[in-house]
């Protein structure tokens, strides 16, 4: 039940007059007040470098990749809608990056251009990937001339199908051509980095150099944290020499928040119960079981076509099953949060699998498949030809075509080598397993699916056993109006009372209820860990928390969830930039030890070496151990038997062979080093080095440049006041 509709419910006429004229007064004062400063334009989703990224353009992308996602037949969740606005939103800010740069530089793809990458013996990788097992010149041809192809008094399908491909080319090829343009300007700047003489030959010599060494060292934990103490001065001391090693790229809050459960009343239970027996007559009647399930379920339990041996149900509905007649029903009864009839759809003496093996045939119209599929079925009927040769000849199935289309024994939930092509949806070729499994064996019959037409060979069947089809009709048990107004009663209530962070504190400590945290909240943040989406998603609550008129302590409005209602505190405001000392102060202390500690171990290693003697007897007053390390190498970035110590390892190829260092500070410890002797290895070469750098310059450039301009950019995101 929506907010206005409470509103009504409980204020009438009066308080929607008061709420109009709240809202024009609010409409008014906006229109004759000055502005307060840029305000970001309704219709802009975003500002990059000045130039506008208009909502309507980039809502009409997304549905256009919807509706493309959707005319497979499998409607598009609203987790896969994220993901496609998330991958519109990335192309859009690529495009807006870059759009200059192309502009200055003429990079741009002709009409010869496009067709060469579309047409050719040697296409763009993307034109393999978008037709897929089907590629070839030939069928690129012949689908182009399909898309151009204007037929009079053309049927009504036929037509809406060359629409709908018209637009999935359309979208394809626009993409091509972005994609295109943006491998040209990648090219430039891999060209345009020079590789210098110095990089090739230092490269080389930091493989080539080694050196043999032996060191000493102590590790900064083994100086107890307790016995080590920082004075404030030292700890601003390090956060100032430090603080940009602190920078947060973008806005984070913490929440706290409270669930009042909407639980289901005895009067729902009854309620629910009752409507699913209302059903249950229509239910025994009905000759078309999956039509009525499907009518009656939630949208996530509807029918499906799957028999089932003794003993793969739990008792007593297996007990039901096989032990009633077809059309039989059971119930209602509860179940896992759901009243629930079971029917007996239908009984039959069937295998676990078959084996058979099939001719995919797939065009561009239904009519061009049926045509070719009669043709092929009569060479193999009434000509005699070969099963297998015509397969390997003419079937689209790429994965069995060459065994003979083979599909091997099959199960009636599971095609391996369709698997992938149908997504593992066997509901897309549901009548070509039951053309399997309810015929003979030696039978060859012509099956059109969803991914074009059959012509399947049954060849030998599995002992048969007594399977069932069962039916269900399932009313989860759910929380009525009236409860759910009783909890948001509550939670209103609540909400009244506590509007100030003490209050709200002092009252969930009264009544006990569990408070929950959430923190690191970003404004792309989509899921609150325990809450599903429901009338409004958990991003209401990421908005609210983001809003400009919220600050740390705000008690939140009540958010209705799927089943919930929530109350949240802002617990915590955190923003861009370089982190105050206050927030990452134990840190800061941490590290400041770190340094403290360094100096008490350079301190007593100075000490000991003062008083004179090797290494090893160095080490050994001490109470330390001298490690051996060979053909140690700048490249390799490491010493055997030490933690990765790139301070400690650059400076060891600068000791002089035979004498041992000063006191090496390093990341984790204190380190003595003595090197014990020197070689060249002729192994790498400038030349050699050049190719390995340009290629790793390439790698650079493809993984960061696009990431590199959005930094460099002015970038004003407004997604999350409309996502």
């Amino acid at each position: 039940m929506g907010t206005f509709e409470r509103l009504r419910k409980r204020a009438g006429l009066f308080i929607m007059i008061l709420i109009g004229l709240a809202i024009i007064s609010f409409i008014l004062n906006d229109f004759w007040s000055p502005s307060n400063g840029p305000q970001p334009d309704e219709t802009e989703l975003a500002i990059i470098n000045g130039e506008p990224m208009l909502k309507l353009e980039f809502d009409q992308k997304v549905e256009e990749q919807v509706q493309l996602s959707e005319a497979s037949g499998q409607k598009v969740t609203e987790e896969q809608r994220e993901e496609i606005r998330l991958k519109v939103w990335e192309n859009m800010v690529k495009q807006s990056l870059t759009k200059e740069s192309f502009e200055e530089l003429g990079i741009d793809v002709s009409e010869i251009e496009l067709n060469y990458l579309i047409t050719s013996e040697n296409p763009h990788p993307m034109i393999i990937q978008y037709f897929g097992e089907a590629y070839s010149p030939q069928y690129v041809g012949q689908y182009l001339s399909f898309l151009k192809e204007e037929v009079p008094n053309e049927p009504e399908d036929r037509k809406v199908q060359r629409e709908t491909e018209k637009q999935k080319w359309l979208f394809f090829t626009n993409q091509l051509v972005e994609e295109q343009k943006m491998g040209k300007y990648l090219t430039l700047v891999k060209k345009g980095l020079h590789i210098s003489t110095f990089e090739t030959t230092r490269q080389a010599e930091e493989k080539n150099n080694m050196i043999n060494l032996k060191f000493f060292g102590e590790p900064y934990n083994n100086i107890s944290d307790s016995a080590v103490t920082v004075t404030e001065a030292e700890i601003k001391k390090y956060y100032d020499e430090n603080s940009f090693k602190y920078y947060r790229p973008y806005n984070e809050r913490d929440i706290k928040y409270i669930v009042f459960d909407v639980i289901p009343s005895e009067q729902d239970i009854k309620a629910t119960k009752e409507a699913i027996t209302s059903w249950k007559e229509e239910f025994t009647e009905s000759t078309d079981d999956a039509v009525t399930v499907n009518r009656y379920n939630p949208s996530d339990l509807q029918f499906t076509k799957t028999f089932y041996k003794q003993g793969e149900y739990p008792s007593p509905i297996d007990t039901f099953l096989f032990s009633g007649t077809k059309g039989q029903v059971f119930g209602p009864y509860e179940d896992r949060g759901a009243y629930v009839i079971a029917k007996i759809s239908d009984i039959r003496d069937l295998p676990d699998t078959v084996k058979a093996r099939h001719i995919l045939v797939q065009d561009q119209s239904w009519e061009l498949m049926e045509a070719k599929a009669d043709s092929l079925l009569d060479l193999i009927n009434n000509k005699k030809a070969d099963f297998a040769a015509i397969a390997q000849q003419n079937s689209a199935d790429e994965m069995t075509k060459m065994d003979g289309g083979n599909l091997g024994w099959i199960t009636m939930n599971y095609i391996p080598s369709l698997a992938q092509m149908i997504n593992n949806q066997i509901s897309f070729v549901q009548p070509l397993v039951d053309s399997i499994f309810f015929g003979k064996p030696g039978t060859i019959i012509k099956v059109k699916t969803q991914i074009g037409i059959h012509i399947v060979e049954i060849q030998e069947k599995g002992k048969p056993v007594k399977k069932v089809l069962p039916a269900f009709l399932i009313n989860p048990i759910v929380p009525g109006e009236e409860t759910t107004e009783i909890a948001y009663q509550e939670a209103n209530m609540f909400a009244g009372k506590n509007s100030t962070e003490s209050k709200f504190d002092k009252t969930v400590a009264e009544l006990g209820k569990d408070i929950r945290f959430k923190g690191n909240i970003t404004e792309t943040t989509k899921v609150i860990e325990g809450l599903e989406p429901g009338i409004n998603q958990p991003r209401e609550i990421v908005r609210w928390a983001f809003s400009e008129n919220v600050s740390k302590g705000s008690i939140s409005p009540v958010f209705e969830m799927k089943y919930k209602f929530i109350i949240a505190k802002l617990d915590a405001v955190r923003e861009e930039g370089i982190q105050p000392l206050e927030e990452i102060k134990k840190d800061i202390e941490f590290r400041a030890k770190m340094e403290v500690k360094a100096k008490m171990l350079l301190d007593k290693f100075n000490k000991a070496i003062a008083l004179g003697g090797t290494m090893e007897e160095i080490a050994d007053t001490l109470n330390l151990t001298v490690n051996v390390a060979e053909n140690v190498t700048l490249a390799n970035g490491m010493i055997q038997g030490m933690n990765r110590e790139l301070d400690v390892l650059a400076k060891s190829f600068n000791i002089a062979p035979d004498k041992m260092s000063k006191p090496i500070k390093g990341t984790n410890g204190v380190y003595v080093i003595q090197v014990t002797g020197k070689t060249t290895s002729p192994q790498a070469k400038p030349e050699t080095e050049k190719v390995v750098i340009a290629s790793e310059n390439d790698r650079k450039v493809d993984q960061f440049l696009i990431e590199a301009l959005k930094k460099a950019a002015e970038i004003k995101d407004y997604r999350i006041k409309y996502y």
